[in-house]
C-alpha cells in the first residue's frame, strides 16, 4: 500500500534491486488530479481532518477487499503527517493494529523511519513473518 510513491516508482526501485514485483499487489493511494487543483481545495476544515479519515477508511476498504496475507505500507510518515498530532497518530497506528490482529494468518510489519517510539512500538505486532 503506497501513500507516497506511485505503483511505477516502487516498481522502478525494486527493479534496479533485482526484486520482482510480478506477485505483488500494489495499491496506490496518490490523489486523484482533480484533487489537486485549487477549487478542490478545503476552505472551512484543515484538510488532515478530512484526508486522516478518508485515507484510514481507504486503507481498511482496500484489505478487506483483498484480504492480502502481508501488508506493506510506503509510507507510515504520510499518516503522522496527516495526523498532525502524536496522539492521534498513536491512535491510528492502533487501529490499523487492531484491524490486523483480528485477522487470520495476516502479518503486518509497519516500519517509521525517524519515528517516535511509540510508532515503532505500536508496529511490532508481527504474527508472522515468512522470507
Amino acid at each position: 500500500m503506497t501513500l507516497s510513491e506511485s505503483k511505477k516508482e516502487l516498481e522502478q526501485v525494486a527493479l534496479s534491486h533485482g526484486w520482482s514485483t510480478e506477485l505483488l499487489q500494489i495499491y496506490e493511494m496518490a490523489p486523484a488530479e482533480d484533487d489537486l487543483g485549487p477549487e478542490a481545495q478545503y476552505t472551512v476544515f484543515h484538510p488532515s481532518e478530512v484526508e486522516l479519515a478518508d485515507t484510514m477508511t481507504a486503507i481498511l476498504q482496500q484489505v478487506d477487499a483483498t484480504q492480502p496475507q502481508r501488508v506493506v505500507f510506503d509510507s507510515l510518515s504520510e499518516l503522522r503527517m496527516l495526523a498532525r498530532d502524536p496522539l492521534k497518530y498513536r491512535r491510528q497506528i492502533l487501529s490499523l493494529k487492531r484491524h490486523f490482529a483480528g485477522r487470520n494468518g495476516a502479518t503486518k510489519i509497519s516500519v517509521a523511519r525517524g519515528a517516535s517510539s511509540t510508532a515503532r512500538s505500536q508496529g511490532s505486532s508481527v504474527s508472522r513473518v515468512a522470507w
